[in-house]
């Protein structure tokens, strides 16, 4: 009677392999591309990508939530324990140095998807750069883009179409290297894509985004107050009016030669939460540009 029990559940679980409900999907094959793309909203806010190569931004930092692995939006294999990070707007690959203001600890990882879904947040990390930073949800950061590296890692892929649209402005620290913890970044490795009647070719050898070593680099530990950015401006008038819209917000005049330009912020804020109540306010008022920066 036992056996024939067994016998039957065993013919059960290979008739349901069999079914949909069992079946998986095709395999999710890498193709890393460089992406732009165009604007977008997301939770209410829309983004504007821009090429940056240069740019230097601070903000709060997420940790990615639990995903499914799949492709991050330059195509890339997306990895818990890969040296990568999410940004909104900067060109899909750039190489940046991403510094937890914090504790100082920094290291150098790829930006290759779009996020956070927050406007509180600048970067969301992969977990796996998060415990090398010793990085902890809403930690203050700074994101510096490295030029030649990023430029390097868009022509590994064979770069792109760019998208006519003015990069926004964006607004020597002594390190120390850390012992490595022996892990390296995944490199993905992608088939060639299809040759279209719109694109030559893709070359037969598929390519291979630059490694980066997992290394992290202890820099000098600062004070940091967190503030709002509301806009920068070349007439005062318009810097005032938007002032005026935030609480606590005011404008300082920055003169370059005999050009004047006002720069709008608000706080300084106690901490993370106190800035994102701030923010929260600022975008409920219509200043839709307003970010949380660390200085």
């Amino acid at each position: 009677m036992k056996s024939a029990v067994c016998a039957a559940l065993f013919g059960l679980c290979v008739s349901l392999s069999g079914c949909s409900l069992f079946r998986r999907g095709p395999p999710v094959v890498p193709h890393p591309h460089y992406q732009l793309g165009q604007g977008y909203q997301a939770g209410g806010i829309w983004y504007y990508p821009a090429e940056s190569y240069n740019a230097v931004q601070t903000g709060l930092a997420a940790i990615d939530p639990r995903r499914p692995r799949g492709l991050t939006a330059d195509g890339e294999a997306y990895d818990p324990k890969a040296l990568a990070a999410a940004h909104q707007t900067l060109q899909l690959p750039a190489i940046a140095r991403l510094t937890d203001l914090r504790n100082g600890r920094q290291i150098v990882l790829r930006v290759n998807d779009r996020g956070p879904a927050s406007p509180a947040r600048l970067v969301s990390v992969t977990p796996f750069v998060a415990r090398l930073l010793d990085l902890a949800p809403a930690d203050p950061v700074r994101l510096e883009v490295l030029p030649e590296p990023s430029h390097e890692a868009v022509e590994a892929i064979g770069g792109g179409p760019r998208l006519a649209i003015e990069t926004a402005p964006r607004e020597a620290i002594l390190t120390e290297t850390l012992p490595p913890p022996g892990v390296t970044d995944v490199r993905p490795r992608p088939s060639a894509a299809a040759p279209s009647a719109a694109r030559p070719a893709a070359p037969t050898a598929p390519a291979l985004l630059p490694r980066l070593a997992a290394t992290v680099m202890q820099g000098p530990v600062e004070p940091v107050t967190l503030m709002l950015h509301l806009g920068d401006f070349s007439n005062a008038r318009p810097a005032a009016m938007q002032a005026a819209q935030v609480p606590g917000a005011f404008v300082t005049p920055t003169r370059t030669g005999r050009s004047v330009s006002y720069q709008v912020d608000a706080g300084p804020y106690r901490d993370a939460a106190e800035a994102e109540t701030a923010l929260d306010l600022a975008l409920r008022a219509g200043v839709t540009d307003a970010r949380i920066v660390a200085r």
